[in-house]
């Protein structure tokens, strides 16, 4: 039985390690990439699972103190019986299985063992000891690498029986006398227990544990002949020590995270009476999906405005971890300085947050920078930072085209200056041009105006040569 137990165990390493497809596919994240609060809106739950568990006892060690009740009329008190017991080896009588559910760092289950063994003395005779015992606990997870130490609440309630039979031969008669021995006892414990989950991949994991149960119970033993029977009750105490190692297998429930939503295609549109208006639909904001090692990513979007000193930045974890989920410093590192991440939310495996347009050309153009989480270094390999160059020679170009078209339309919407007609009886701005003269009421009051021609018959003689300023000429008579 022993045995057909220990290839189930075997079997059950091999099978899981060789799922090594979905844990991949569990790793691979699609988040759409978000801003504000649809980013808030993001599940930040933790990791959903269901353990199976083989797990066997390295020690076992078990101590029993037994005092039997005093009998009724008796005024001697029962004396205390201890005995100790130690047992090596994975595939013994703590052999067990269990089963358990994990919500993020919490884990309740519940482990089941069960043994049975039968002799046979060559003096004759039969024993069967057998024993079955359940065990709930619940577990606190800490950390969220590849190696997770936890504590366990533990309750016990364990149920054993001894069953034997045995002859001796009869001074009296010369025959055997058969005895019956049968003994059985329930016991109750409370106790905890210390471990780690060493995860191989995100699938299965090796579980060392010790642990520590306490526990109080009550037992009859029933001895009976062909002449007589027996039965006396006792109370009984165990302290059990017990070294184990597990293997778990670990399946996810909750699934991989929705993919993201198709980007909008181009529709017409409907048609209506009237002249449908013209659409076009808006471009996808310029983006870059860099992988990372290890399963990590790291995703970089530009802002509404390119020329924006910053950049749109989520990082990216296995769903196995858990070092994004709570972290608050996420800088790019360099040997000289630090450029921080400005950290707007957090998600289970990820968090988004704004990297000034600095910390990504250090990530391309310097082979030593790294990305720090929490002092955890992030490496990039060469082909993730070429993948940051490419975004960033995009981004400059994107920048130099939006440029060109805001000089473009600046020169087209320029305001042309209008030359302004000069109002009527103004001077004229043209060179050498003399002013117009007044119309004068009365011609004999204007100077150097020559007189009007006289109504009689005389001829008008020459003018004299030099008139006096300011008065006119007068004929002679």
């Amino acid at each position: 039985m022993l045995k057909a137990v220990g290839c189930g165990v075997v079997a059950l390493g091999l099978a899981s390690l060789a799922a090594p497809g979905v844990a991949q596919a569990a790793e691979e994240f699609a988040n759409p990439p978000l801003e504000g609060a649809a980013a808030g809106a993001q599940s930040a739950g933790g990791r959903e699972a269901l353990q199976l568990t083989l797990y066997g006892a390295a020690v076992d060690y078990l101590k029993q103190t037994a005092k039997v009740d005093q009998p009724q009329g008796s005024t001697v008190e029962p004396e205390e019986q201890e005995s100790s017991a130690t047992s090596l080896g994975l595939l013994g009588s703590s052999f067990g299985v269990g089963v358990g559910y994990a919500w993020d760092q919490v884990l309740l289950g519940a482990r089941m063992q069960l043994s049975s063994t039968t002799r046979s003395p060559a003096g004759g005779g039969e024993s069967k000891v057998s024993s079955i015992g359940f065990l709930p606990r619940v577990e606190v997870i800490f950390g969220s690498d590849s190696t997770r130490p936890y504590l366990a609440g533990l309750f016990a309630v364990e149920h054993a029986s001894v069953s034997a039979e045995a002859g001796s031969s009869s001074n009296a008669g010369g025959g055997s006398v058969i005895t019956k021995t049968e003994d059985s006892s329930t016991r109750f414990g409370v106790g905890a227990a210390f471990g780690i989950h060493a995860f191989l991949n995100p699938s299965v994991s090796i579980d060392p544990e010790i642990s520590v149960v306490p526990s109080w119970g009550a037992g009859t033993a029933k001895a009976s002949t062909a002449l007589d029977e027996s039965t006396v009750d006792y109370s009984l105490n165990t302290l059990r020590i017990m070294v184990s190692v597990g293997l778990s297998a670990w399946i996810d429930t909750n699934g991989a995270p929705p993919p993201p939503p198709p980007r909008e295609s181009p529709s017409a549109p409907a048609p209506v009476a009237a002249a449908p208006a013209i659409v076009e639909p808006s471009a996808a904001p310029l983006s870059a999906d860099i992988h990372l090692p290890n399963h990590r990513k790291l995703y970089l979007q530009v802002l509404k405005e390119p020329a924006q000193p910053y950049l749109l930045a989520r990082l990216t974890e296995p769903r196995d971890r858990f070092a994004l989920s709570k972290c608050e410093d996420v800088s790019i590192v360099e040997s000289a300085s630090l450029t921080k991440l400005a950290i707007r939310t957090h998600g289970g495996h990820y968090l988004t947050g704004r990297l000034p347009v600095r910390g990504a050309e250090v990530l391309a153009g310097i082979v030593e920078s790294n990305i720090s989480v929490c002092g955890e270094q992030w490496l990039l390999g060469q082909e993730s930072r070429e993948q940051v160059q490419v975004f960033l020679k995009a981004r400059r170009q994107l920048i130099d085209d939006s440029s060109s078209d805001s000089d473009a339309a600046e020169t087209e919407t320029s305001p042309v200056q209008l030359e302004v007609a000069a109002p009527a009886g103004a001077p004229s701005d043209a060179p050498n041009a003399a002013p117009s003269p007044p119309v004068a009421p009365n011609a004999a009051t204007a100077p150097n105006a020559a007189p009007s021609p006289p109504t009689n018959a005389f001829p008008a003689p020459s003018a004299p040569s030099a008139q006096p300023s300011g008065k006119a000429a007068t004929p002679k008579k």
